[in-house]
């Protein structure tokens, strides 16, 4: 027997007896791999039932809510012109398909359609997708426009008359995140500050200077009758150039959630969640865990090769603390008249209001606009 190939003394003992401890320290290493590797599977189980029952729940709110769920100005032109001309109605249809799919990113190569969500993970998607196409950094710096714009105009729209063809049978998927994170984190990373962020400018030019001037004006007016005996304004008004928070959530609670932006319109709406049948929802809470086997599924199934990797990109870093913070600037009945705008993401999605508010929630309607 080599020296040193067992612990010392072990070689003094009879063979035998060696051999059966060698064996049993197999045995129970066998065993913890088995044991691992059937926690492995049930995590998945767990995980791939959870999708199924969200993916379940949306066809169910949907069902339950379509005859409430507000139409887009196309819908309504739809509507309004199919008892007079068939033809025109079929144009607006086509018009709102149309629209429809430009959230949507099909892949024809790799099957697979993908609703770009901003504010939940679409950079660092975006990115890897990009990369997957043969599209570089270097490509990405020369175009300079944001990855999800560059990955829209590398891939060619699906065409109104093809989507039965094309994105309904493909594998669907959407990222989605708490309403109101989502919320905060686009105010923080689109409005607060004009200029830290190359699309900084557009967003001012766009909306921010339009929602000064539409609420700051009044909240002069409220500070005014409610002065304090000198004359001046009870708390002030900030003159920064941006919109505040408040004035943010002002204007979202007076506009319709089909005229919101991309980077703030409801989830459901975003990807039309009640149009369109998705496979898999992934929630950002849990989106270290459930991407990684969300990835690995699309690589056993082939729509990715086994290179593919994602490079996290989370500029914002909005969190629940952070979220809470931005919250506190506002009144709990503007909290929740926004609530009420982003109703159907909390019913869709299995989100509450728990731990951003202990109040009870008012009857509210998804089209309250009322802000007094």
């Amino acid at each position: 027997m080599r020296p040193g190939f067992f612990p010392r003394g072990m070689s003094r003992l009879p063979r035998k007896l060696i051999i059966t401890i060698v064996y049993m320290y197999c045995l129970l290493l066998v065993y913890r791999l088995q044991d691992a590797h059937q926690s492995a599977s049930e995590e998945r189980a767990r995980i791939e039932g959870e999708w199924a029952a969200r993916a379940r729940s949306v066809r169910e709110e949907c069902a339950a809510a379509r005859d409430s769920l507000p139409l887009t100005r196309l819908q309504k032109n739809a509507l309004a012109a199919a008892s007079v001309d068939a033809k025109l109605a079929a144009h607006y249809e086509r018009l709102h398909l149309k629209g429809l799919l430009g959230a949507l990113v099909y892949l024809p190569k790799r099957n697979f359609t993908w609703c770009i969500m901003p504010k939940v993970a679409s950079t660092s998607w975006a990115l890897a997708l990009l990369q997957l196409e043969g599209y570089g950094e270097e490509d990405l710096h020369e175009a300079g426009e944001p990855p999800q714009v560059a990955l829209r105009s590398l891939l060619r729209p699906v065409h109104p008359d093809q989507v039965n063809t094309t994105v309904q049978p493909s594998l669907k998927f959407l990222f989605v995140r708490h309403p109101l994170e989502r919320v905060v984190s686009a105010y923080r990373n689109k409005l607060e500050d004009s200029y830290a962020s190359h699309d900084g400018e557009y967003f001012y030019r766009t909306y921010s200077r339009s929602i000064v001037q539409r609420f700051r004006q009044r909240k002069k007016f409220k500070d005014l009758a409610h002065a304090d005996t000198d004359g001046s304004p009870g708390d002030g008004e900030d003159d920064r150039r941006e919109p505040t928070f408040e004035e943010f959530v002002d204007y979202l609670i007076s506009t319709e959630v089909v005229d919101y932006d991309e980077h703030w319109k409801p989830m459901w709406l975003q990807c039309h969640v009640c149009d369109l049948e998705y496979d898999y929802i992934i929630k950002y809470e849990a989106f270290q865990e459930e991407s990684e086997y969300f990835m690995r599924l699309l690589k056993e199934r082939k729509h990715l090769p086994e290179s593919f990797a994602i490079r996290w990109e989370n500029k914002g870093g909005t969190d629940r603390d952070a979220t809470l913070e931005y919250l506190s600037r506002i009144s709990e009945h503007k909290l929740w008249l926004l609530y009420a705008k982003y109703q159907q993401d909390f019913n869709f999605f299995g989100y509450t209001m728990e731990g951003y508010t202990k109040s009870i929630p008012p009857e509210l309607s998804i089209h309250t606009n009322n802000l007094h």
